[in-house]
């Protein structure tokens, strides 16, 4: 019965074509595009939502964003960055990156760069070394340094102020999000905050849940009456809530 309906509908479709063969092959043409767009889409997304970091393995990850004028979720202040870090027991962890440009001068040449000033705590968990320096981009390792195996020890100036090579980031780490790439990491040093506006946004945080802690537990428990704007806690994928 199956077989014979089958039979059928491609002798009836035959006849149709035969018909009109130029309205058939219209809508066979729509068809094929339809599913060649819709597995070019899939595979986007996929590529989007595949994060570089292996934060994503360590498991109970989250990104924790402040909310700005329009409510859009984004970068923390640094009053709240404070706010939410006082709450030990639904995080185990809280960590910051401020990132923001500056002008970098390596030997033969200066641009302007994205650096990301990172707490102690996230700097230990991305495995970058930047106790006694800088860490590069893989990117920047190639671009600027040729690759160089012996780059530990090379000069580099940030804002007129001149250090040294420390580590190259694994090509993994491009930034803690695909869309805020990084080209320089450096310890987040007390005297950077001195003076600083408190209530810019340009702390982009992460922190790890307690065990037995969930995602909207630790949000509510983070909200705090000195803080006028909402904290949003997401688990992290890699992407900021633009991407998402």
């Amino acid at each position: 019965m199956i077989l014979s309906r089958v039979v059928f509908g491609i002798r009836y479709s035959a006849r149709k074509f035969l018909r009109a063969p130029g309205t058939a092959l219209a809508l066979l043409l729509t068809i094929a595009l339809g599913i060649g767009s819709n597995v070019s889409v899939y595979g986007f997304i996929r590529g989007l939502s595949r994060s570089n970091s292996r934060l994503t393995s360590l498991g109970r990850i989250v990104s924790i964003f402040g909310q700005d004028a329009h409510r859009d979720p984004g970068p923390l202040s640094y009053d709240e960055y404070l706010s939410v870090q006082s709450h030990s027991s639904v995080l185990e962890w809280i960590g910051a990156a401020r990132i923001s440009p500056a002008t970098i001068a390596v030997p033969g040449q200066s641009a302007i760069a994205s650096v990301a000033a990172v707490t102690p705590n996230l700097a230990g968990m991305l495995h970058l070394s930047i106790e006694k320096g800088v860490v590069i981009s893989h990117r920047m390792w190639q671009s600027e340094f040729g690759g160089d195996a012996d780059v530990g020890g090379e000069g580099i100036r940030i804002n007129g102020i001149d250090t040294h090579v420390s580590g190259v980031a694994p090509k993994w780490l491009e930034g803690l999000y695909r869309d805020h790439a990084i080209d320089v990491w450096v310890r987040l040093q007390p005297e950077m905050l001195r003076g600083a506006d408190r209530s810019s946004r340009n702390f982009w945080g992460l922190g790890r849940l307690s065990r037995h802690v969930s995602t909207r537990q630790a949000e509510s428990a983070v909200h705090s009456p000195a803080v006028s704007a909402e904290i949003t806690l997401l688990p992290y994928t890699g992407m900021t809530p633009e991407m998402a």
